[in-house]
């Protein structure tokens, strides 16, 4: 049924209104001239031996490798709703950043089989703590692995762009961080040792 001339078509009209009303997320509620949802993400991090390591999950439906995600969360900043989304996908939790490092976009197949073009910002999440099992252990598998391995196991070109970036700020700031070694130092220590 069409409205009437000058009538909005009401939000229960739109394919996103069932998945709006049972999240609870105003932003799903659009119009037609409005299709972008947001979501937040972690991007889960730890430094081995120096190297910056990935932690990537499948999906619960098609097992492709992702960064764990979800709807943002009532009464909750998005990146401590992304650090939630961390702990209940892979069973991770740390010190999450309050400032998003970049987003991505995708469409998200709904259960009805329509789909919602999403942009997902997202937080990077310092890993102190695994669990071996977590909310959703049974439906997912979880992966640490290189940056270059994360950006091969990905799908979407804009999330493995996102992923290069952050690892190579990561590296930089860490070798910024590093005492500078000259040949006086190097000869000093070589010295001082027994």
């Amino acid at each position: 049924m069409r409205p009437r001339d000058g009538a909005e078509e009401s939000p229960a009209a739109t394919p996103h209104h069932d998945l709006a009303v049972r999240l609870g997320i105003d932003s799903l509620l659009m119009s037609r001239k409005r299709t972008v949802a947001r979501q937040v993400a972690a991007l889960p991090f730890r430094m081995k031996k120096g190297r910056v390591r990935l932690l990537l999950v499948t999906t619960r439906d098609s097992a492709r490798w992702i960064i764990p995600k979800g709807w943002p969360m009532p009464g909750i900043d998005d990146a401590t709703a992304a650090a939630v989304e961390a702990e209940e996908e892979a069973g991770v939790a740390g010190t999450i950043g309050n400032r998003k490092i970049g987003s991505f976009r995708y469409e998200k197949v709904l259960a009805s089989g329509a789909t919602v073009k999403c942009r997902v910002h997202v937080y990077p999440l310092e890993v102190t703590g695994r669990s071996p099992s977590w909310k959703e252990a049974g439906e997912r598998r979880r992966r640490w692995c290189s940056p270059r391995k994360a950006v091969s196991l990905l799908d979407n070109p804009d999330l493995a762009s996102l992923v290069r970036s952050f690892a190579r700020a990561q590296r930089r700031i860490r070798t910024a961080a590093q005492p500078e070694t000259t040949p006086e130092s190097r000869s000093s220590a070589i010295r001082s040792s027994p």
